[in-house]
């Protein structure tokens, strides 16, 4: 794919940016099912910072909800050292569950109980393979990402290349794809996601598990594509 066709938005000047918090989701019980067979029902409070609960074991625990690329939305929430995102897809109906920072990274897709069961899913993409973007935070700082058969590799300035083996990339819904992986530091597992709108070159990311960091702390940036 040349991601070249899917963008729509001449951006010249990068400048990082949080995307806000979206409340739309607070004192809903949203019902979920997966391929795993597991099931639970998913709450977002606000009392006043956001938390989430969910009916199979935790409870109240500091979330983050970002709405990207419509009705989808991104509820984040870490346990040291694993970080986790529920990608609900309101558009379609469809949730997916992501955990990075354990021993492996994993995914497990299933629908939304409200939209009734539906074959569809998210699904692993290689779409995103032979394109290499530069990620901004900021006018000074720029990740650069290269897409490569299931690996990413980010180069910071003034820092060696990391190669994140075993990036994948998640297709949910046109031109929008979360990719997650993780890198080991030594016995620390460090979990990495990046939840990326090629059709406005958004994105939002975050690093779990990296010591003297929040546990949590979602940002965002714009990006560039420099080749495919």
């Amino acid at each position: 794919m040349n991601l070249k066709t899917l963008y729509k938005y001449a951006a010249s000047d990068f400048c990082g940016y949080s995307r806000p918090n979206s409340f739309e989701l607070v004192g809903r019980n949203i019902a979920l099912t997966f391929d795993s067979g597991r099931k639970t029902t998913l709450t977002l409070a606000r009392s006043p910072a956001l938390s989430v609960t969910l009916s199979d074991g935790l409870n109240d625990q500091p979330a983050e909800c970002l709405k990207i690329g419509g009705d989808i939305f991104l509820v984040n929430f870490a346990i040291v050292p694993w970080g986790a995102t529920y990608i609900l897809d309101y558009a379609r109906g469809l949730v997916t569950h992501v955990v990075v920072g354990g021993d492996e990274p994993m995914a497990d897709f299933g629908y939304i109980d409200d939209f009734g069961a539906k074959p569809e899913r998210h699904a692993l993409s290689g779409d995103l393979d032979g394109n290499t973007v530069d990620w901004s935070f900021s006018p000074s700082i720029t990740a650069r990402v290269k897409y490569d058969g299931g690996a990413a590799y980010i180069a910071l300035p003034n820092m060696p290349p990391v190669t994140v083996p075993g990036f994948k990339a998640i297709r949910v819904a046109e031109g929008i794809y979360f990719q997650y992986g993780q890198i080991s530091f030594g016995p620390a597992k460090t979990g990495l996601f990046l939840a990326s709108d090629f059709n406005t070159l958004l994105f939002d990311g975050d690093l779990f598990g990296v010591p003297g960091l929040p546990a949590l702390g979602t940002v965002g940036g714009w990006g560039k594509i420099i080749a495919e």
